[in-house]
């Protein structure tokens, strides 16, 4: 499971789009570990993970944006059973108007409703079960790795990746930082101009740097540079 940076393959492969905050949980909860532990690509998404990666393990990674997967994934997918689940209402109307070719070669289900976390594994059995191609999940971060572990637990046999606030960016009902932000790895910070209710995991981002020394980071690079599964899980 290397880091990834080609566009998220359609061969029924599990795919996590990790950044720092995401580092953050991995370092500091088993729990996320756990979910996260038996993803087949990770997608860099952040400026401040590969900062963190180069700092702590003196190699670069280079970053692919979970917007830009997405829109990838638009783009090519033709003949495809799809669940997009997770998401508001209006966000798939919008994306389904913005993209109306991806909804035409598809079968495209829609599920926006909000689900509780206590019924993830009885919703993840019922998703395996309908035989998907693709399920793309936009829960949140640790939700959506959380679902993704049931969903493979239940006997899904199709490709799944989490991509939290992508389909707000790619419908619209979010504007999306512009390139300059992007190319500067700031694209965070309109976004918390914008929604203060970004400021704690903003915080988390920057807790993650103290934890340099973390004997933690073992089980991280183990994650990032492609050990045995086995290892991983039991880092």
């Amino acid at each position: 499971m290397p880091l990834s940076t080609e566009p998220w393959p359609l061969d029924g492969s599990r795919a996590v789009v990790f950044n720092t905050e995401a580092a953050w949980f991995f370092l500091t909860s088993a729990d996320y570990r756990r979910d996260a532990a038996g993803a087949t690509h990770v997608y860099c998404d952040g400026a401040g993970l590969a900062l963190y990666v180069r700092l702590r393990f003196g190699r670069p990674i280079r970053r692919f944006h979970g917007p830009d997967l997405f829109a990838h994934y638009l783009a090519q997918a033709t003949g495809r059973r799809v669940l997009l689940l997770g998401g508001s209402e209006a966000a798939h109307a919008r994306l389904a108007a913005r993209y109306p070719r991806f909804f035409a070669e598809n079968c495209v289900t829609v599920d926006a409703s909000m689900l509780p976390a206590e019924h993830f594994a009885a919703r993840a059995a019922e998703v395996a079960a309908e035989g998907h191609d693709d399920v793309l999940i936009f829960l949140g971060l640790g939700r959506q790795e959380r679902f993704q572990r049931l969903l493979h637990e239940a006997g899904h046999r199709g490709a799944s990746v989490g991509l939290g606030a992508a389909i707000d960016f790619l419908s619209g009902t979010r504007p999306r930082a512009g390139p300059a932000w992007r190319a500067l790895g700031l694209e965070w910070l309109p976004r918390l101009l914008r929604e203060p209710r970004m400021w704690p995991r903003v915080g988390r981002s920057f807790a993650l740097f103290p934890r340099l020394a973390d004997p933690a980071n073992a089980a991280l690079a183990a994650f990032l540079f492609d050990q045995p599964a086995e290892a991983r899980k039991s880092a």
